[in-house]
Parts: C-alpha cells; sequence; structure tokens
C-alpha cells in the first residue's frame, strides 16, 4: 500500500542521508516526493509521474497493474520537480512518452527560479553532459528544457551510453 512504499522511502532518507537520489519508472515519482521531502538533488529516469502511462506496454502484467498497482501510487505521483534536478529520458520510450518530461518541466511551477549559484550549476551540470555525450538539444524540432537530457533507446534506459549518463548525472 501507498503508506508503506512512503515510510519506506523516508526511513531510506532518515537512515542512509543520501546526497542524491536516483529514481526510474515509477520509482521516479517516489524519488521526486523524496527529493523534495528532504531537500536533495535528484536523477529522475524516465520518470512516470502522473498515470497517463501506456499500459499496453507492459504486457500481461497491464492488468495487474492497472487494478492493484495504480490506485496505491496515485498519492505518490506529484507534479512538483525538485529544483535540484535532471531528467533523462528516451525519445523513443514507449511507456511513458518523452513528451510527458517535456511538459513537467514546462510547468510554470517548475521552472528554475532567477540565477542563483545553485540554479546556474545545475544547468552547468546539464549542458556539460551534452557536450560530453554528445546528446541532442533538440527533439522533433523543439529545444529541450535545461534539465531534459534526451539519451536512450527505450523507457529501461540500459544502453551503455544511458548508463555512463545516469552514473555521470548522479555524481555530478
Amino acid at each position: 500500500d501507498r503508506t508503506t512504499i512512503l515510510d519506506l522511502a523516508q526511513q531510506a532518507c532518515d537512515n542512509f542521508q543520501p546526497d542524491v537520489i536516483v529514481g526510474s519508472s515509477l520509482g521516479g515519482a517516489l524519488a521526486m516526493r523524496m527529493a523534495r521531502c528532504y531537500q536533495i538533488p535528484a536523477v529522475l529516469i524516465s520518470p512516470v509521474w502522473n498515470t497517463q502511462v501506456n499500459l499496453a506496454s507492459f504486457g500481461s502484467a497491464a492488468l495487474l497493474l492497472q487494478a492493484f498497482a495504480a490506485p496505491a501510487l496515485r498519492d505518490i505521483f506529484t507534479d512538483e520537480l525538485p529544483a535540484r534536478s535532471l531528467i533523462l529520458h528516451s525519445p523513443r520510450d514507449d511507456v511513458f512518452d518523452f513528451n510527458h518530461s517535456r511538459a513537467l518541466l514546462m510547468r510554470p511551477h517548475n521552472e528554475l527560479p532567477g540565477d542563483g549559484e545553485e540554479i546556474r550549476r545545475i544547468r552547468d551540470v546539464a549542458v556539460q553532459l551534452r557536450n560530453r555525450f554528445d546528446l541532442t538539444s533538440q527533439i522533433d524540432g523543439q529545444e529541450c528544457p535545461d534539465r531534459l537530457l534526451a539519451t536512450g533507446n527505450d523507457h529501461r534506459m540500459n544502453d551503455t551510453q544511458s548508463l555512463q549518463v545516469i552514473a555521470a548525472a548522479a555524481s555530478s
């Protein structure tokens, strides 16, 4: 149940006091919530932050997800992005569309405020990662928001380059 999920995540943050939280897919929603709560940076990998998931991509597990997990997880979803966060998402994601991450970053309450040192740092990290890994800054003719890095072949983000980008982002 969702209380247990949130409780376990809070216990982990309390016990380990992480410097950064990394979350992928549904874990991205939980990572967003924990990073905001504990004011720590987050690396979000294809984060599922709302209920608009392509359930067909889950195959036979879709019915179980829809019947049991989705209702319990709905309260974990948030559209409040931690200020010190980067999103890595594949433009070829068939589970949670790349444009959902673009939309998340474009929400007015998620725009980076002002020009403070932390804000410049997160933008600099994104630029450095784009340059280091030769990542495109445009998808479908549209500029990617500062904190959105387009990498990967699919939702899993388990190709070599994506794993290297994830490791570099988490250590930045």
